[in-house]
């Protein structure tokens, strides 16, 4: 008795969470770094732990692996805006079965007494926990409870950007107002930007001028040019740094975004993990170009497996923009990176919807059901339940032969399966397609092959294909089904 009620325990025992906090600054420490570690800590920590669904335990950098799982708890001081960001990021640690997630507060917390600042910090590390939580908890219920995850929806990413101020150039100089007044020539404007950009690091006015123009100014080519002039100023000013990424969450054309992409690629420290959250914000959204959506997904493959990954996969295949290359970026470059036992919870609402007919969604479902299916025998009943519908979808002409072919690799094909497929027979567009997955289905299970065979024979007596022409010849296609599963041993 005592020797079940230990496993009973030790089964039903929350998984262990190691977690480090730490904060970085440059020059502005409003507060001693060990006190906002001392109350970031219980801030954080708290809503977490409180549901006793995960054991937190405080580590080290080199011990956080020999956890179940692992959470960085991290605050960012940003110097000139006086602000500060609090940044939870949840992982691996001995266990990989839930996806990395990270989530962010942002608030301005200067010009106030000691006790307003903490209280501010410690609202924004709360609010963090809170919603790494939400997003969190039905994940870990589907895994102590040895369930599939459950599919993901399309919910906007769990990342708080917080209040982005705009500069504003109180005292332009000629140089700023001719660069800033889109009444100038453009080749005055840019002459006069390239004047400008030399004094970008001594002069905040030059600063907030570049910055303007690369969030502002419509002239492709000046928001580029202004974003490349900010680049040595972006390196290290976390003000710079948080408007650049705010213009690439804005951008709407490609080749600006491309050149604002490689020079956010150089940021470290916190801002790294900000430029990361950026292209995934900028992969899952409707309004990022294709071209661009393509070339963020590949800067994204490099990183290999990112926090927030499974959440921006399926957002971006389920987004309502027509332009299918976006969809297919995300399924080629990123899917890959998503661990095969939480792959079919990322596309699975997308692969529900498929209904309109475009190229793109035949090499989007390609690209997804190679990730899933090619080379492995992992094929479940549900699954092969779905691709048959997808079969029966007459909207979803591009994917219906391939889906059917899925469809027959079912290893548990029940009475209802079968009849579905035989229905598909007298569809002169899927009839061949229909009865050669018969005939994988039909070598499964004996009682299954027998509902097959008799509906083969009543479609041979009753029906013939008029309108079939080139599409192949379905009446020695049956009558071969049926020879095949008649000497075929169960």
């Amino acid at each position: 008795m005592h020797g079940a009620l230990l496993a009973l325990l030790l089964v039903s025992a929350p998984p262990t969470v190691g977690y480090v906090v730490s904060i970085e600054t440059k020059t502005w420490e409003p507060i001693d770094l060990k006190d906002v570690e001392r109350f970031l800590n219980a801030a954080a920590t708290v809503p977490i732990a409180s549901s006793g669904a995960l054991k937190l335990a405080p580590s080290t950098f080199g011990e956080l692996k020999n956890s179940d799982y692992t959470l960085l708890i991290q605050g960012r001081f940003i110097e000139e805006a006086e602000k500060f960001s609090v940044y939870l990021t949840f992982g691996p640690g001995k266990r990989s079965d839930l996806p990395s997630l990270h989530v962010s507060n942002t608030a301005s917390i200067g010009q106030r007494p000691r006790t307003e600042m903490q209280r501010l910090m410690e609202e924004l590390a709360a609010g963090a926990a809170k919603r790494l939580f939400a997003v969190l908890e039905p994940l870990l219920h589907d895994v102590q409870a040895s369930a599939a995850p459950a599919p993901v929806g399309a919910a906007p990413l769990p990342w708080d950007w917080g209040t982005i101020e705009i500069p504003d150039v109180k005292k332009p100089t000629a140089l700023v107002a001719k660069l800033l007044d889109v009444r100038h020539k453009d080749y005055e404007r840019l002459t006069a930007m390239r004047e400008i950009a030399g004094h970008a690091f001594d002069q905040p006015v030059a600063r907030q001028a570049l910055e303007l123009c690369m969030l502002r100014d419509p002239l492709p080519e000046a928001r580029q040019r202004c974003a490349e002039a900010l680049e040595p100023v972006a390196r290290n000013r976390s003000e710079t740094q948080r408007l650049f990424l705010y213009a690439m969450r804005n951008e709407f054309d490609a080749n600006v975004l491309k050149a604002e992409n490689k020079i956010a690629g150089s940021f470290v420290g916190l801002a790294r993990k900000e430029t990361l959250e950026t292209w995934l914000e900028l992969v899952s959204s409707d309004a990022t170009p294709a071209d661009a959506a393509d070339d963020v997904a590949q800067l994204l493959a490099k990183e290999g497996e990112v926090p927030n990954l499974d959440l921006a996969v399926a957002r971006c295949l389920q987004q309502e923009s027509l332009a299918w290359g976006k969809k297919h970026a995300c399924a080629q470059w990123l899917l890959g990176h998503v661990p095969e036992a939480r792959r079919k919870a990322v596309v699975w609402r997308y692969l529900e919807s498929i209904g309109v007919g475009t190229a793109g969604d035949s090499l989007t479902f390609d690209e997804i059901t190679d990730h899933l299916y090619r080379g492995r025998d992992r094929m479940d009943a549900k699954a092969a339940e779905l691709f048959l519908t997808l079969a029966e979808r007459h909207a979803a002409w591009t994917v219906r032969k391939k889906a059917i072919a899925l469809a027959g690799n079912n290893p548990k094909p029940t009475r209802e399966f079968a009849l579905r497929l035989l229905a598909l027979v007298r569809d002169p567009d899927m009839s061949g397609w229909a009865v050669r997955a018969i005939s994988e289905v039909g070598g499964r299970d004996p009682e299954i092959k027998q509902v097959l065979l008799a509906g083969l024979k009543k479609t041979a007596a009753e029906w013939h294909c008029v309108l079939c022409g080139h599409r192949g010849e379905p009446d020695r296609e049956i009558a071969d089904a049926i020879k095949r599963l008649e000497y075929r041993k169960n």
